[in-house]
């Protein structure tokens, strides 16, 4: 690991950019709940991950969701 630059991969000015976006998405009022859900997939869209999760309502979560496996 000597003589690595491992800090460049991180200060591309697009990375830079969308940790700011990102960033500035947490400095508005905090909602509550919806405020949080609509936070996380404000962050899930802009990642490129907002397919990878749903919500669910809690009723629906089947019982045997906490029973061990």
């Amino acid at each position: 690991m000597l003589g690595q630059n491992l800090v460049h991969d991180y200060t591309d000015s697009a990375i830079v950019e969308l940790g700011r976006r990102l960033a500035a998405i947490l400095e508005e009022p905090d909602s509550g709940f919806e405020g949080d859900v609509r936070e996380s997939n404000q962050w899930a869209a802009m990642l490129g991950i907002g397919d990878w999760f749903d919500w669910q309502a809690f009723e629906n979560v089947p019982a045997s969701y906490l029973s061990s496996s």
